[in-house]
């Protein structure tokens, strides 16, 4: 063997070890000697860092071309300071470092969660620190900075920890070094309580396997210890087994260990306890949990359908449980789906809140498999193939998962197990429906290697189903979306089930509003009444032909959705080369703004007080004022009106206390007698239907005296989605997870909660429901009746003679779901297999039929010069040539005149940010009009005006269509995608100073 083959066979033993540690974008621009050109260009395209690695490794193994490029490629290492690899390649047989790295890298990943929110990456201490001993370049420094300054500190953190341990054999004590000299001793002890005592023996070396490491410690003080299950990782073998050489067989028990008999006799001791605690029920299936799982173990496709309560979530964890046992030994309970192939579970949920609750239960019941989150906003939102190596239960949104399948960055058979929790949700349009249809469409062309479905529901529901026959229908489609031809129902433990789980009562409590003594909500009809008028006051007959009718009832759903229907026929129909029809058209749209507000508060009033909804109009007309046009007499005068003559008579109602909602009233005397009743230990959920409506009966139970007698006090909390807002009442994914535990420690005893609330979430303490003004349908009503887990708990519906009507239809539809499902469980199952096949042929004819409609239409859309005109003043904005798009998702305007006609306002939520942006600011229409245009974001380093397309009219090249959208996908013409370097806007430092606005005054909170 020549010289040149050794290096290559050394190369190729070490392959996956270095990959784990070598930085291969710093140097394949220094081997284009012997590399090809395409080669380098692969290694810079790719994302991930270990693939990058492996491109790069192949090539050079693959390399005829040079004799010595060997010896450029450790120059190159040691010109970009990566030692760690150096060391490899100098000591490729030396097992002890081996195993230190593999160990060492391990737990870094596994303290990722905990230290990206510790470590102060803005700390120019800390991370000098760093660089001069040699753990991170000055190039690596400056990738950080840039990633904190695009994706915010998390994500920063994160780059910072994935690069630790690339260079340096010591780099685990430099980096507590860096963290000591920054003060951050506690964090320095946490992850290793000996570095102190090391540090004044003055030695440096790499702590040995042996030594106490923090992460080894299940002491309580750690806060790294009690928030992850680290301590029994390391101490069995299996994570020891971990070598980078063989990543698909981690759980061979054929290596010593390490810590010495001391250790053997702790691990024996932790095993032990482990086994008693599965013996004892903490794990250990209830036999209709067996009868549930029974299918699912078998490896077949079902949809588990049992109560809210009785262990749905263990009967999962005892499924995924045998499906990774597969992996190890060959031998799981459940069968292969393809052979010995490594196995990925995705364990999806529809709430962030939810993926929380289940990615904790997968820690504490299966510590000995690695669980990773992705959720919401989460930085690594976009990184789940760089984590597929890594990890083995992925807990995640599913939305994230549809995004990586879109984008072809894993595919479905990359993974062996969906479980699908609240897979009732896999209808039409749904996400799970949309991750299915691409399974369906591989099942269709005879596609190997798809992953078993796990669904779980504690409802299916039957749609909009009149019989029993239709109900049959609506749960075979679930079904079939599902691939599921198997629903696993308690039928056998009843008796068992019935023993487990609690059925709460039900009370429902008719209260309708009085029609006298409200002057609040006759005053605002009054007001609605005089709007309404002062828009027809024109014929706008004449300029459209299907102006909507007005709804009778201000206070109806039907009314708001005439006012969207009718600023998007107005906005349609105006001419903006045509002085009269802007007029009009310029006139409904500042109508229907005050319109809608006005709606709003009535809705707020019918389940809230007086002050509540008074309280919203004054924040409303807040904001309105900041937008208005002081040369507008119409919209000043509408503003005046609510100043001048109402805003003192709804002050003095809020003040009087003789008006009462006797809904409220009843509301209160269920809370206060429940929580009496019931005990200190009780918890509830008050579930109304808006997140307005959290806000103002929040507000309500603070101020309330009689709420104040309760003891220990309710403390409530609001409980929304972290969708929307925060001046609109959305929450950040931090107070949801806050508000959860405060929830489950009884902190807090009473959640104000919209929908987000109803599915999933696991209070076992939670004795008291409350739904106010809300019924949806027969599911949403089983969940929330679920969320009722103790014994002698009680549901309470509170609301007017048609959500009493709904509620009753639901209780038929219920038991309308029963019948069918027992009728589909008679079915044989190969007889329904073949029904589920036909319903999946005809699903996917059509699906793929509606995308061919959605490509074509995007085929046919021009990339011509639309003009893009605001929808209130109707002044051209910008062309459709001007806009651009990020990732197909976010859309701004290139256009270097955008910055004269716009003015950046203060954003409550700047710096937020995703996909690479961060808002800055609110962006509004400059000088009279003061329209709200969407926001001002930077994105690789430059700001960039983000639009909202509802708040445009698009008008075609002939000016003679006009089209008012919603949504993007809905505009007629193409979009570019952005290039920043041709498409970059300097910022214009001479913008004129807007004038100020019109000194209307409106009341304070």
């Amino acid at each position: 063997m020549d010289i040149e083959e050794a290096q290559k066979e050394l190369l190729a033993f070490v392959k996956n070890e270095i990959s784990d540690c070598l930085v291969p974008k710093e140097i394949a621009p220094k081997l284009l000697t012997f590399l090809r050109q395409d080669d380098v260009n692969k290694v810079m395209a790719t994302d991930s860092n270990k693939d990058a690695s492996l491109h790069l490794i192949e090539a050079m193994l693959k390399t005829t071309s040079h004799g010595g490029w060997f010896f450029e490629f450790i120059i190159a290492l040691r010109e970009t300071g990566q030692e760690n690899v150096l060391n490899i390649l100098e000591k490729p047989f030396d097992p002890e470092r081996s195993l230190a790295n593999t160990i060492l890298t391990r737990n870094l990943q596994l303290w990722l969660g905990t230290l990206k929110e510790k470590i102060q990456v803005d700390s120019s201490l800390f991370m000098a620190s760093l660089r001069s001993d040699g753990v991170i370049s000055m190039e690596d420094e400056e990738n950080i900075r840039a990633g904190r300054e695009r994706y915010g500190p998390s994500h920063a953190a994160w780059v910072l920890l994935e690069r630790l341990h690339k260079k340096k054999e010591t780099w685990f004590m430099c980096f507590l070094k860096a963290l000591d000299e920054n003060g951050d001793k506690s964090l320095v002890r946490d992850l290793y309580p000996d570095y102190y005592k090391q540090q004044l023996e003055n030695d440096y070396a790499p702590p040995k396997i042996a030594s106490k490491l923090a992460i080894v410690d299940v002491s309580e003080k750690s806060p790294i210890a009690t928030n992850t299950p680290i301590a029994k990782r390391l101490n069995s073998k299996e994570n020891l087994d971990n070598s980078p050489h063989d990543t698909q067989s981690r759980r061979q028990d054929n290596i010593p260990s390490t810590s010495g008999e001391e250790g053997d006799k702790d691990e024996k001791h932790e095993n032990e306890r482990s086994e008693k605690e599965i013996e004892d029920g903490k794990q250990e299936l209830r036999e209709y949990q067996r009868e549930l799982a029974g299918d699912a173990l078998r490896g077949n496709n079902v949809v588990v359908c049992a109560p809210t309560g009785c262990g749905k979530t263990r009967v999962s964890m005892h499924v995924v449980k045998n499906h990774l046992k597969d992996t190890e030994t060959g031998t799981s309970a459940c069968a292969a789906p393809s052979g010995r192939r490594a196995r990925k579970v995705v364990f999806m949920t529809k709430t962030v809140p939810l993926a929380q609750q289940q990615y904790d239960n997968f820690i504490s019941y299966l510590p000995d498999y690695q669980t990773y989150k992705i959720c919401g906003d989460d930085d690594e939102r976009e990184m789940l193939n760089d984590y597929m190596h890594q990890y083995d239960i992925f807990v995640l949104t599913p939305q994230i998962l549809e995004n990586h399948l879109e984008k072809e960055s894993v595919k479905i058979s990359d993974f062996s197990l969906f479980v699908f929790d609240e897979c009732h949700h896999a209808t039409k349009e749904d996400v799970y429906n949309k991750i299915m249809y691409r399974y369906r469409k591989l099942k269709l062309q005879k596609a190997k290697d798809l992953p078993q479905i796990l669904g779980l529901t504690a409802s299916l529901g039957v749609g909009r189903s009149k019989n029993d026959k239709e109900a049959q229908e609506h749960i075979k489609g679930v079904l079939a979306n599902l691939d599921c031809a198997a629903i696993a129902t308690v039928e056998k433990n009843l008796d068992e089930l019935k023993r487990f789980v609690s059925c709460p009562e039900q009370e429902i409590f008719p209260v309708n509003l009085p029609k006298e003594n409200d002057p609040f909500a006759k005053d605002i009809n009054t007001i609605m009444r005089g709007i309404e008028a002062k828009m027809f006051k024109e014929p706008l007959a004449w300029y459209v032909d299907d102006i909507p009718k007005i709804p009778t009832d201000r206070a109806s759903q039907t009314y708001e959705q005439w006012i969207v229907n009718l600023k998007k026929v107005m906005a349609e129909n105006t001419d903006e080369n045509d002085e009269k029809s802007v007029q009009i058209g310029r006139l409904v749209e500042i109508c229907t703004t005050y319109l809608r507000e006005y709606y709003r508060a009535l809705d707020i009033h019918k389940t809230a007080r007086i002050k509540d909804a008074h309280k919203y109009l004054i924040k409303a007309m807040r904001e309105i004022k900041t937008t208005i046009d002081k040369n507008d007499n119409d919209e000043y005068d509408l503003l005046k009106q609510y100043t001048e003559e109402y805003l003192p008579k709804f002050t003095e109602y809020s003040k009087d206390s003789s008006f009462t909602n006797p809904k409220l009233e009843q509301v209160k005397s269920i809370l206060l007698g429940a929580f009496q009743e019931k005990g200190d230990s009780s918890r509830g959920i008050l579930f109304v239907k808006t997140r307005a409506s959290t806000i103002a009966l929040y507000d309500w139970i603070t101020e309330d005296e009689d709420f104040g007698t309760l003891d220990p006090p309710l403390n409530p909390r609001r409980f929304t989605g972290a969708g929307a807002r925060e001046e609109e009442g959305g929450l950040t994914q931090a107070d949801q997870d806050g508000y959860i535990e405060e929830f489950r420690n009884g902190t807090c005893r009473l959640l104000v909660a919209t929908s987000v609330a109803e599915e999933g979430l696991d209070i076992p303490e939670c004795n008291i429901v409350i739904r106010y003004d809300y019924v949806t349908n027969e599911i949403a009503m089983v969940q929330a009746k679920g969320r009722n887990r103790a014994k002698g708990g009680t549901t309470f519906l509170v609301g007017d003679t048609k959500h009493t009507k709904k509620e009753s239809l639901n209780l038929v539809r219920e038991a309308m779901m029963g019948r069918a499902i027992k009728e589909i469980k008679n079915i044989k199952r190969e007889r329904l297999k073949r029904e589920i096949g036909e319903l999946q042929t005809k699903d996917v004819k059509m699906r793929d039929l509606e995308q061919l409609r959605i490509r074509r239409t995007k085929r046919q859309k021009k990339q011509g010069d639309y003009k893009v005109i605001c929808a209130k003043c109707k002044e051209l904005a910008f062309y459709s040539s001007d806009i651009r798009t990020i990732n197909e998702k976010s859309y701004v305007v290139v256009s270097k005149d955008i910055r004269q006609k716009i003015e950046e306002r203060p954003h409550k939520r700047q710096g937020q940010a995703w996909d690479g942006i961060q808002k800055k600011a609110k962006i509004h229409h400059k000088g009279r009009c003061g329209f709200d245009w969407g926001i001002m974001a930077t994105y690789m380093g430059s700001d960039l005006p983000m639009i909202k397309i509802e708040q445009f009219v698009v008008v075609s090249p002939s000016g003679e269509e006009r089209k008012r959208s919603r949504k993007w996908i809905d505009v007629p013409f193409q979009v570019l995608e952005l290039d920043i370097e041709k498409d970059f806007i300097p910022e214009n430092e001479n913008d004129d100073e807007v004038d100020e606005e019109p000194p209307i005054k409106v009341e304070e909170d």
